[in-house]
């Protein structure tokens, strides 16, 4: 269900859904739903609320990491105004502060990135784009010495 308010279509399964009738077979029912429920001390006091917003910051730490690190990174033009752009920092200071992690840091070098291209006499520094592939870069190393 979690993934179903997240992000509608990642959610579902291939599979060919399973029929039953009201109150028939619930052991093959409860066999089929054992594969959804937590670890036991997973939750460990947490509520649904605590979980799902882990659960976000998952999702959405990836969507920006793709994002930072997507083959196309010509630079784009757009044109806001002073405020908009004021408005767009205050949202990522707002992440970096409540978010854990990885997108907290995306969200703080991204206010500093935008910042910096702000003041025209500054040199574009993309360190958000940087880390992220930095932080790739780890991770594939991990994986490729089995970690």
């Amino acid at each position: 269900m979690a993934t179903a308010r997240l992000s509608p279509e990642e959610a579902g399964s291939g599979e060919r859904p399973f029929y039953r009738t009201s109150g028939s077979d619930l052991s093959e029912l409860h066999q089929r739903l054992a594969a959804f429920a937590p670890a036991p001390g997973t939750l460990r006091g947490r509520t649904y609320g605590m979980c799902f917003n882990d659960l976000v910051d998952i999702v959405y730490t990836d969507r920006v990491s793709a994002a930072l690190n997507a083959a196309d990174d010509t630079e784009v033009s757009v044109a806001l105004r002073p405020g908009e752009i004021d408005a767009l920092r205050h949202c990522l200071e707002l992440t970096q502060t409540h978010a854990a992690g990885l997108l907290g840091a995306y969200a703080g070098l991204l206010a500093d990135d935008l910042d910096n291209r702000r003041q025209f006499t500054a040199a574009s520094s993309p360190r958000a784009m940087e880390a992220a592939r930095s932080i790739r870069r780890q991770l594939r190393d991990r994986q490729q010495r089995g970690k």
